[in-house]
């Protein structure tokens, strides 16, 4: 027997095993961490939708009811924000409601505002030719000044008397770029209507041209950069007939063709209120 048992009657041998137990034990036992805080927060927004927001930061891809989820919630997205576990845009006060770690939460919300920011405004000069004989003459001129994009514009001629309208619809794309949408009202003639032969006395008719609507086409531009619409002056043609009412081979084209020219420019700005406006000095 060793020295350390006999001096100690054999207590510190019967005392390792129940050391070594309560080690193992210690080092088996489940580590608790503590649990990360989530808090709820609503961002108010100051310019722009909160849809919009929603979107252009890459969220409206895994919306669900109107909001998405994050860590924790049906897996990990990894394209969403880290530390947050939903966002909801709610239109209806301009705000986006969030949850989240509290660092999860501010750095979001400085994301969120510096996407919040105020939409461009632009100018838009037009100029609408007319062709004959493929020639073009300038007819009239239009300017729309603090145009925003994503908002339906109308532009109105008078040539000759006739009204000539057309409808813009202007996006600013992320590269810079602006999509211009566009469309041009058609005036269709009133096609005559065949009388009842049993209505012996037929109540005179009063026939008014129809208005619709082009299909819309899309062109892509840049600030001071010039774009030519075409009003596919195909899309106004119907069958000739000849003086006897007899449809003929030929078509005629309804009305003149034209050519709309568009150039978006920087809005021109308003002066301060109360600012100093300097009046130039006439020459002698």
């Amino acid at each position: 027997m060793s020295k350390l048992t006999r001096g100690h009657g054999g207590r510190c041998s019967k005392a390792l095993p129940l050391i070594v137990m309560l080690a193992s034990l210690i080092a088996g036992a489940p580590s608790h961490a503590k649990a990360p805080s989530f808090k709820w927060e609503k961002i108010h927004l100051r310019y722009m939708r909160p849809s919009q927001v929603f979107a252009s930061l890459g969220l409206d891809h895994t919306v669900r009811y109107g909001h998405t989820r994050g860590d924790g919630k049906a897996g990990t997205d990894p394209n969403f924000p880290a530390g947050m576990t939903d966002i909801v845009p709610y239109d209806a006060d301009k705000t986006l409601i969030i949850r989240g770690t509290p660092e999860g939460c501010a750095k979001f919300r400085q994301t969120v505002l510096a996407a919040d920011v105020a939409p461009p405004r632009w100018r838009i000069e037009a100029e609408l030719f007319r062709v004959r004989n493929n020639q073009p003459e300038s007819v009239a001129r239009e300017t729309l000044d603090s145009v925003t994009p994503d908002k339906l514009q109308k532009l109105m001629f008078n040539v000759d008397g006739l009204d000539r309208d057309y409808q813009l619809h202007l996006h600013a794309s992320a590269d810079g770029s602006i999509d211009i949408a566009y469309q041009y009202s058609m005036q269709l003639p009133p096609s005559p209507i065949a009388p009842d032969a049993s209505d012996t006395h037929p109540a005179p008719g009063v026939f008014v041209p129809a208005q619709i609507w082009s299909a819309s086409s899309t062109q892509i531009t840049r600030l001071g950069e010039t774009r030519l619409f075409d009003d596919l002056a195909s899309q106004r043609q119907v069958a000739g007939r000849t003086p006897d009412g007899d449809p003929a081979n030929g078509v005629q084209v309804l009305g003149d063709d034209y050519r709309l020219q568009l150039t978006i420019l920087p809005a021109t700005e308003a002066p301060a209120p109360g600012a100093a406006i300097p009046i130039p000095t006439p020459e002698r």
